[in-house]
């Protein structure tokens, strides 16, 4: 069986040694792994591993990093946008979890990277932390784009409205997690056909090593559960989100 991990933080200082990271994620079958990046600087890193190390890579702007963007690095964005292991812009977004949070600045940065994957043709990564609605408002103002909500927490409800506007969804550890009914109930409801799998390496690591530094080679474990979930073979889990990772970042492998 072939895996896909769709969001993993290859860059964080927590994945000391990359080579053997990538080493045990093929041994269980995970054979592409895409990183998502947080700023400029974070994307430059990814860029650099994805060529050193054959993995793809998106750039974004983390909603958390609302430093307003001069016109400079956009420029210098547009260009890492260009390679050709670039199959993403993201993560992008809206937080508003955080007391404080600059919901401006964020929703500024945002439109910014949505016109840029317009100017590339290039799917996003969507993070979505109980700003759903705000989102949702932001890419349905961009019709020819299409993304992943990346470990959403949403309402269903809303989810379907991502789902109807050609959006897929991606599930992680907290699929496993005791108290993620609703996660689970997420799972339920979305089509297999529009789900993927990620792990947000290092973060998130699935039952039974929770708290522990999560791996992509752990996406084994997260579609086991969902597997379960949605009462398929492992076989059937691993075909179709390979295909739909594959059709979400027009790779073919």
């Amino acid at each position: 069986m072939i895996w896909w991990d769709t969001h993993c933080h290859v860059t964080d200082p927590r994945i000391e040694d990359v080579y053997a990271f990538i080493t045990r994620s093929k041994r269980v079958g995970v054979e592409v792994i895409v990183v998502p990046s947080t700023d400029l600087e974070d994307a430059q890193k990814a860029l650099k591993l994805s060529e050193r190390f054959s993995l793809y890579f998106a750039a974004g702007v983390h909603p958390h990093e609302t430093t307003t963007l001069s016109q400079e690095t956009l420029e210098t964005f547009e260009r890492v946008l260009s390679h050709d292991r670039c199959v993403s812009v993201g993560e992008i977004g809206l937080d508003y979890h955080y007391v404080g949070a600059e919901k401006d600045s964020q929703t500024q940065i945002f439109f910014k990277m949505m016109e840029l994957a317009v100017l590339k043709a290039l799917p996003v990564i969507l993070h979505t932390r109980d700003a759903e609605d705000d989102v949702l408002s932001v890419v349905t103002q961009f019709p020819s784009i299409i993304g992943v909500c990346h470990s959403y927490t949403g309402d269903v409800s809303l989810l379907g409205k991502f789902l109807d506007a050609g959006y897929y969804v991606s599930f992680n550890g907290m699929l496993t997690f005791k108290g993620s009914d609703h996660i689970r109930d997420l799972a339920r409801f979305a089509p297999l056909d529009r789900i993927v799998l990620e792990t947000d390496a290092p973060y998130l690591a699935p039952a039974p090593h929770r708290g522990k530094t999560n791996e992509s080679a752990y996406i084994p474990l997260i579609a086991t559960r969902l597997a379960e979930i949605k009462a398929v073979p492992m076989e059937t889990v691993a075909t179709q989100t390979s295909n739909n990772a594959a059709c979400l970042f027009s790779l073919v492998l």
